[in-house]
């Protein structure tokens, strides 16, 4: 068992759209037993600017922290576009920048 809490605030502003994210998961526990560093954190900024109505493009930054005992990866067992399926090591932090062109239709 774990404890997770976080917050998401977005913010519109004429065609410009802020957004941050920010969760904590707190230290496993098994039976009561409660195991020490073994939390993680993840915190997101993104930025995207309205071209259109149906178009859209953005940044987006986020970085997720592992505490000591923990290995914690951006993406659970899948291959993808940040680095495919690499073992995480206890106590890392993931970088992702990414960029985006959005079309809605």
């Amino acid at each position: 068992k774990a404890k997770a809490n976080g917050l998401g605030v977005h913010y519109k502003m004429g065609a410009n759209n802020f957004h941050l994210s920010w969760a904590k998961r707190s230290n496993t526990s098994f039976a009561g037993v409660e195991t020490a560093d073994t939390g993680s954190s993840i915190q997101s900024l993104a930025y995207s600017y309205d071209l259109s109505k149906n178009t859209s493009v953005g940044a987006m930054v986020t970085s997720i922290k592992s505490d000591r005992n923990q290995a914690i990866l951006p993406f659970y067992q899948s291959n993808n576009a940040f680095g495919g399926n690499t073992p995480a090591l206890a106590g890392e932090t993931h970088k992702i920048t990414s960029f985006a062109l959005r079309q809605n239709f």
